[in-house]
C-alpha cells in the first residue's frame, strides 16, 4: 500500500525537487527587495495603471536587463508583494526547459510548454516556460494565492 501512495505522489511531481525561483526572486517577496535585486540587473520603467485595473492587477514595472539570457523582466506587485514575474529571453539566446526545472517535477512537460506547480510556503506559485523545441522564449511565475 505504501508503494502505491509513493508512486502516485511521484507521478504528480509533488515528491520531486521544486525548480529554482526565476531570476532569484520568489513570489510573495517584498517590493523593496525585488526592486533592489532587479536594479542590480538592469534599469526599470514603471507602467501606470489607473482605477479598477490597478486595484485588480496591481502595479506593473518593466526592467531591461543588462546581461544574461533574459532581456526583459516584467513584474507585478499587489499590496507591496511580488505576485508575478515574466522574463523574456533575448533573441538568439537559449534557455532549455531542462535548465529551468526537472521534467520529473513538472505538471506538464511538452515540446512547447513546461509547467511546474510549486508548493512554496507560504506563497505557492506556478512556473511556466514556453517556446519551440523545449527552448523557452518566455518564462513566467504566477502566484497561486487568491
Amino acid at each position: 500500500m505504501t508503494s502505491l501512495i509513493l508512486l502516485a505522489i511521484s507521478q504528480t511531481g509533488a515528491a520531486s525537487a521544486a525548480p529554482p525561483p526565476l531570476l532569484g526572486l520568489r513570489i510573495g517577496a517584498e517590493e523593496a527587495q525585488v526592486r533592489a535585486k532587479l536594479d542590480k540587473l538592469g534599469s526599470s520603467a514603471k507602467e501606470e495603471k489607473e482605477g479598477r485595473e490597478a486595484e485588480d492587477e496591481g502595479e506593473m514595472v518593466v526592467w531591461t536587463l543588462k546581461s544574461g539570457p533574459y532581456q526583459t523582466a516584467v513584474v507585478r506587485f499587489k499590496k507591496d508583494r511580488l505576485t508575478s514575474l515574466t522574463a523574456f529571453v533575448r533573441p538568439k539566446a537559449s534557455v532549455p526547459f531542462s535548465t529551468i526545472g526537472s521534467s520529473k517535477s513538472a505538471a506538464v512537460y511538452r515540446d512547447h510548454t513546461a509547467i511546474w506547480n510549486v508548493d512554496a510556503k507560504p506563497h505557492p506559485y506556478r512556473l511556466v516556460a514556453k517556446g519551440p523545441n523545449g527552448q523557452a522564449n518566455v518564462v513566467y511565475m504566477l502566484s497561486l494565492e487568491r
